[in-house]
């Protein structure tokens, strides 16, 4: 298939809602630095969870049901990307969340291969707001409480982000779904920690990406 195929086939994909485009914030709308993600939520849980045992249910074998799935190391992986892409969807509620509403901003992810001295970063979620404030949010899903761990995650980041944009102040803030613990909550190093339950409890939540 040559190029203009591709991009015809992925441009009708994106029209059916069944993928996503994505670009890191900050860069312009013809960059080529573009990720394709699943949209449509039936597939991706279907190529998570259901396609690894698709030759077992064709033959009678699987005994599959949501409980013993919910078992599986994959369905926590597809439930915590499944969180990531509801917050990622949600954005303006989020910055409703933290204050900063009534401010412009742009939002997406921003992704960099690692150049030089730089690392290589991916933050699923970025505020770029105009009082010169970089929001960084780390999502997260568990069923084990959320510790100090999500604290590295977010100085790892914070610190590439300060080498690429030295003028910019840098807030770290933590979305979590689940438990967390007092030091990962209390921590001076993360700005706000916001429980889901603003989310699903809006009204105004939609549905897929």
């Amino acid at each position: 298939m040559d190029g203009d195929g591709l991009t015809r086939n992925l441009n009708n994909l994106e029209s059916a809602g069944f993928i996503h485009a994505i670009k890191p914030i900050m860069k312009p709308d013809n960059t080529k630095l573009i990720k394709y993600i699943l949209s449509d939520a039936y597939l991706r849980f279907y190529h998570a969870l259901m396609l690894p045992e698709l030759v077992r249910i064709k033959s009678g074998r699987s005994k599959l049901s949501f409980a013993s799935l919910a078992q599986k190391a994959q369905f926590q992986s597809w439930r915590g990307r499944a969180f990531e892409l509801i917050c990622m969807q949600h954005a303006p509620l989020i910055a409703q969340a933290i204050g900063f509403h009534g401010i412009e901003y742009d939002f997406g992810p921003f992704f960099k291969s690692a150049k030089n001295s730089i690392g290589g970063i991916q933050a699923d979620l970025v505020f770029n707001r105009a009082d010169n404030v970089l929001t960084v949010c780390e999502m997260k899903c568990s069923q084990n409480p959320i510790g100090k761990s999500v604290i590295a995650d977010l100085e790892k980041k914070e610190a590439v982000l300060r080498e690429i944009f030295p003028n910019k102040t840098i807030q770290k803030v933590l979305i979590y779904h689940g438990s967390i613990t007092s030091g990962a909550s209390r921590s001076p190093y993360i700005y706000q920690t916001i429980d889901s339950d603003f989310l699903f409890s809006n009204t105004n939540l939609k549905q897929g990406y």
